[in-house]
């Protein structure tokens, strides 16, 4: 924790909030794409402290995933008609393509990230990604 709260890569407060967030998502009036902006940002940051402080044992090579986010694309599923648009995703670096216009693919993904700016119960429970998966 310490890692990611001094330096370059400080990516915490002292009080241990993200410095890409100033105010709670919540309390902020732009829209998700716009206020969950800065999350590769923060994974990266992340990553980078873990290999610091891996004492060597973790290098760059050993990242097998990379953190994508584009919540209007929604990813290619074969054999099944498929729009679910997550937010985010960490998403195989291992892949046939990478770059801008590259087309993900639902078998690269490892982990699908849902952004909510509100803690209603209704908005938390939005299960719409898992339905077709």
């Amino acid at each position: 924790m310490q890692a990611l709260k001094r330096g370059p890569d400080a990516a915490l407060t002292s009080s241990n909030r993200w410095l890409q967030f100033p105010q709670a998502p919540k309390e902020a009036s732009d829209i998700e794409t716009v206020v969950f902006r800065p999350m590769p940002e923060i994974f990266m940051k992340v990553v980078r402290a873990i290999i610091a402080n891996s004492s060597g044992q973790v290098g760059q090579d050993r990242i097998t995933v990379d953190f994508l986010q584009d919540p209007n694309r929604a990813p290619i599923s074969v054999g099944i008609y498929n729009e679910n648009k997550p937010d985010g995703y960490m998403v195989l670096k291992d892949r046939y393509t990478v770059g801008e216009n590259e087309r993900i693919h639902w078998a690269h993904i490892a982990l699908t990230c849902e952004y909510k700016r509100s803690d209603v119960p209704a908005e938390l429970d939005d299960v719409r990604i898992h339905q077709r998966l």
